[in-house]
């Protein structure tokens, strides 16, 4: 896709990401947990596409880990690679800036995100039982981790 850019999310692109978030999960984050996040310190980025939002995603990093709390395409723009450069972006910012691992969570059920992780250099490293609330229960949360390559 040409005319992508990733830009640093700010507090107005509230609205617009929130939106996504409700079409893209069945049980999105709260939008205080949402408008928490905007507001806060964490490592932020979003994709634009002409100018509209389509994925974004939020990181928590602390000395030389980070921690990927929330990455999110739009439902409209899914299939097309976004997830995967949204992921190499962060990856190749964050290792400039020393981070040397990458932490992240997966439901279960999402198989395609695990593929994507997985190709990307993320490994399974433990399972975080009944995690994820789902409309009939909660169902477990994959920890997957990836390394980085520093210098």
């Amino acid at each position: 896709m040409e005319n992508i850019k990733f830009i640093e999310i700010i507090p107005s692109d509230f609205k617009e990401i929130y939106s996504i978030e409700k079409k893209a999960y069945p049980i999105p984050w709260s939008e205080k947990i949402m408008a928490s996040m905007m507001e806060g310190n964490e490592y932020k980025i979003k994709i634009t596409y002409y100018d509209k939002i389509v994925a974004y995603v939020f990181m928590m990093v602390v000395l030389d880990e980070a921690t990927v709390l929330n990455i999110t395409v739009d439902p409209e723009h899914q299939g097309k690679g976004l997830g995967r450069k949204l992921l190499q972006y962060v990856k190749t910012e964050l290792s400039k800036k020393g981070i040397i691992s990458i932490f992240l969570e997966v439901r279960e059920s999402n198989r395609n995100a695990f593929a994507l992780y997985e190709s990307e250099g993320f490994h399974e490293i433990d399972l975080r039982k009944n995690y994820y609330p789902t409309k009939n229960g909660r169902e477990h949360a994959i920890i997957m981790a990836c390394m980085l390559m520093n210098g």
